[in-house]
């Protein structure tokens, strides 16, 4: 038995159970191109990709009731029509007709409407599952573009915005609600983008060395991952583990709102030879500066937080969208008597907590990271380390003698 724990071998080994396989990832495409072309041949749309996690390499098994769960791909359905022109309501119930008369979708289609999109839910194979949400859109028109770049938005970024079709379930009509998928993606991939030429070569090479590819240019980026993307699977993941089956898992924090977050302070910061764990410990000290919001003398305690990333006033909570500053992704945080402000809050105090790992008895360590990551996960990966719960000492975390300048 081995007497240490690496924290970054023991990342790799957790991502191994709850990152998406190279298998899995080829029946996602697989998943996603038989839509794309349904939605294509049909005429109802004329650009299809993905958004989310899948966009951004940050995808993570989810958890519910203890359990793994599948996948879930968010699926943008653009339709080259002039807004103006458009019913919203229309435009969703063409995508959902296209789905239901191909004879391989139709099955999988649920029937219950989701507020922006349709779903089909994949079969499991493997003991694995997926399924896909698809959202129907059309491009904002040029008004809409130029009113996003005068609030300061690069246009590289707005010209990439989208209104979706967005469905009020009690009054039964629809509207359109703006998005940017694809501009938050490049917004996104810039800041990730020195994070992943730090490990990149390397992470090839293990993967041609492993015989997964037979070429370093073979590896396909999508399969990467940076230490910003594996420090938001890490936080998701944590979210999913200590919010499951607690009263308040109905408020816990979005996985927009972590992924933008943790991706402002990465690009503030510039830790771009950082480790894992030293990038991680950077973002959670940063998000509990915050936590004095929830203060009733909130406006006197926000005085030196960078409202770029979050801030509050009498009434509302601000986590502004980096490519439309006029979509607050904090929103709903006012409402319940703050409660996901609160949900959020006690989330990242649950993260100071838990990762304080260093000098912990080897059952306190084994408990700790059961909490953060789901106790069967990291049994698994003890046992794939060749460690024993009771007697591993104490966590070791390697780090390269480099210069760190952001630590001044």
């Amino acid at each position: 038995m081995k007497t240490e724990l690496d924290f970054n071998k023991f990342v790799d080994e957790l991502m191994r159970k709850i990152d998406i396989t190279l298998s899995q990832y080829d029946t996602a495409v697989t998943h996603y191109n038989a839509v794309a072309k349904c939605l294509s041949d049909g005429g109802v749309a004329d650009e299809i990709y993905v958004q989310g996690s899948f966009a951004y390499g940050t995808v993570v098994r989810p958890m519910k009731n203890g359990k793994d769960a599948d996948f879930d791909i968010d699926l943008v359905s653009q339709a080259l029509l002039i807004k103006d022109n458009t019913l919203p309501g229309e435009l969703k119930s063409d995508v959902r007709q296209c789905l239901e008369e191909s004879p391989y979708h139709a099955p999988l289609l649920s029937k219950d409407e989701g507020r922006r999109s349709w779903k089909l839910e994949y079969a499991q194979k493997d003991g694995v599952g997926f399924h896909m949400d698809v959202l129907p859109c059309v491009s904002e028109p040029l008004t809409e573009i130029n009113k996003i770049i005068r609030r300061g938005v690069p246009p590289h970024y707005a010209d990439t915005a989208i209104a979706i079709t967005d469905k009020d379930k009690e009054a039964g009509t629809y509207d359109w609600a703006s998005g940017n998928a694809r501009g938050l993606a490049s917004w996104f991939n810039d800041i990730n983008a020195p994070y992943l030429d730090h490990v990149a070569d390397a992470q090839r090479r293990v993967f041609v060395m492993d015989g997964l590819y037979a070429t370093i240019d073979e590896v396909p980026v999508p399969v990467l991952r940076s230490s910003l993307q594996r420090v938001i699977q890490l936080l998701k993941r944590h979210r999913d583990c200590r919010f499951d089956g607690s009263k308040t898992e109905e408020y816990k924090p979005i996985s927009m709102i972590i992924t933008v977050l943790a991706a402002k302070i990465a690009q503030q910061k510039a830790m771009y030879t950082a480790s894992i764990f030293e990038l991680l410990s950077v973002v959670v000290q940063e998000l509990s500066r915050f936590s004095n919001l929830l203060n009733d003398n909130h406006e006197g305690s926000a005085i030196h937080l960078d409202k770029a990333l979050m801030s509050r006033d009498q009434s509302h909570w601000y986590i502004p969208n980096p490519v439309n500053p006029g979509e607050n992704f904090a929103e709903r945080w006012s409402e319940d008597n703050n409660a996901r402000a609160k949900a959020f809050f006690q989330w990242v105090s649950w993260l100071r907590t838990d990762m304080a790992f260093n000098g912990k008895k080897s059952g306190d360590l084994f408990e700790s990271l059961g909490a953060c990551f789901g106790v069967d996960a990291v049994s698994r990966v003890y046992r794939a380390l060749d460690l024993n719960p009771k007697s591993t000492p104490a966590i070791f975390i390697r780090s390269e003698d480099m210069p760190k300048p952001y630590r001044a």
